[in-house]
């Protein structure tokens, strides 16, 4: 097998596997969760949706929480299954994921100070922006003085 034939058998199987098993995506909050907190995610695809998902703990890849998935029989966008997947009983601090089937969620945290740094990162984020409009402004209509300083 040449370099070109691997090349595209590494770019169409994971296509081709994709649309055989169907789509299943699970979605959390990235920002993370405090202990006490209640604790859901969201999965949803086209396809039956598995009853049981797992909480794995990132640094023993151990399960951390087997929990049964709520599902919905409502349709939404274009995706025509739905589950609620309540963890809210884990409330151990640490790094982890949710497995329902083959999909995996993106990795977060519990911790009591999950959301400590938010209101300085929105902060930060909203700085940036209106420096960039400001700058955009300013080049485009020599004119118009730049009124806010973005430093």
């Amino acid at each position: 097998m040449t370099l070109l034939h691997t090349a595209v058998a590494f770019i169409f199987i994971p296509i081709l596997a994709k649309e055989a098993g169907g789509e299943l995506h699970v979605r959390v909050n990235q920002l993370g969760y405090r202990p006490a907190d209640a604790k859901v995610a969201v999965a949803f695809g086209n396809e039956p949706l598995p009853v049981r998902f797992q909480v794995i703990d990132v640094e023993t890849s151990k399960t951390a929480l087997d929990g049964q998935s709520r599902r919905s029989d409502q349709a939404w966008g274009k995706y025509d299954r739905h589950a609620a997947l309540d963890f809210s009983a884990l409330a151990q601090e640490g790094n982890y994921f949710i497995k329902l089937g083959a999909a995996v969620s993106p990795k977060f945290r519990i911790h009591p100070g999950a959301y400590t740094d938010l209101p300085d990162q929105l902060l930060e984020f909203m700085r940036q922006h209106l420096s960039t409009a400001i700058a955009l402004v300013s080049t485009v209509d020599d004119d118009v003085p730049a009124v806010i300083s973005g430093d």
